[in-house]
């Protein structure tokens, strides 16, 4: 599936909506947003005694690269330990399985 297909299909069909945990467990959350554009997302997340990640879930409000990206995430991390999913954001490689792109020089 290309690029533009699974970011449209993760916008049109997002998966994991929803705050992660019951009201008695309910786990860790961080939030980001821009007052540039107005976008916001809260992800949480359930990890067990393991440090293995559960359950992770979204919300969002903003534009439709978001919900997708937002999505990916969610699906990225579910059963990754947490220092495999913060190994994640330090990695070149993408979700949708792209080779790095490269950066011109200069």
């Amino acid at each position: 599936m290309s690029y533009p297909d699974l970011a449209r299909e993760h916008f049109l069909n997002p998966r994991n909506v929803g705050d992660a945990g019951a009201a008695g467990d309910p786990g860790f959350s961080g939030r980001a947003g821009s007052l540039t554009c107005g976008a916001s997302v809260r992800i949480s997340v359930r990890v067990d005694e393991s440090q293995r990640i559960i359950e992770a879930r979204f919300k969002a409000a903003g534009c439709s690269f978001l919900v997708a990206a937002s999505s990916l995430l969610t699906e990225a991390t579910k059963g990754k330990t947490t220092g495999e999913a913060a190994a994640l954001a330090r990695s070149p490689a993408d979700p949708f399985n792209h080779a790095p792109a490269e950066v011109p020089e200069g």
